[in-house]
């Protein structure tokens, strides 16, 4: 909200709760927010309900892009995995499976799925965006140049 003072002209800037909370929205939503969400677990349709219309399509966009690099990244390793586990002999032990594993670019990910761990948290650390990855953004029109902002 905009107060003005018709006598001097000056402006007042009044940012409510709710401008506040979309501002920190907008400032705070950037492709690595949304990979923390989805690396986390969290469901991001709910961590990101409060999202205008006008945005959550962004929002999805990225979260689609960076599922479906886990499911591509995640789908290769345990196909790979597979594969190697098809060469060994029957009953192969630890070690014979180590020197089979051990050619891989992959043999940290082909221990853990050989020891029945999850490799999720691994794979979405390879898919990580380097500093805070592309921005959610907005033009909004300036108020005045001379506008001051006040929060409460």
């Amino acid at each position: 909200m905009v107060l003005l003072d018709p006598v001097s002209g000056e402006r007042l800037k009044l940012k409510q709760e709710d401008y506040l909370k979309l501002h920190k929205l907008f400032t705070n939503t950037t492709t690595k927010h949304v990979w923390e969400v989805l690396s986390s677990g969290v469901d991001y349709t709910s961590h990101f309900a409060d999202t205008p219309d006008e945005f959550i399509s962004w929002v999805e966009q990225e979260a689609l892009q960076l599922q479906n690099s886990f499911d591509a990244l995640k789908g290769s390793i345990v196909s790979e995995f597979d594969s190697l586990v098809a060469s060994l002999p029957l009953n192969a032990s630890r070690a014979q499976a180590a020197k089979v594993f051990s050619a891989s670019s992959n043999r940290s990910f082909m221990f853990m799925l050989y020891d029945s761990n999850s490799i999720d948290e691994m794979v979405w650390r390879l898919l990580k965006p380097e500093g805070g990855g592309r921005t959610l953004s907005i033009n909004f029109s300036p108020v005045s140049s001379s506008a001051r902002s006040v929060s409460f």
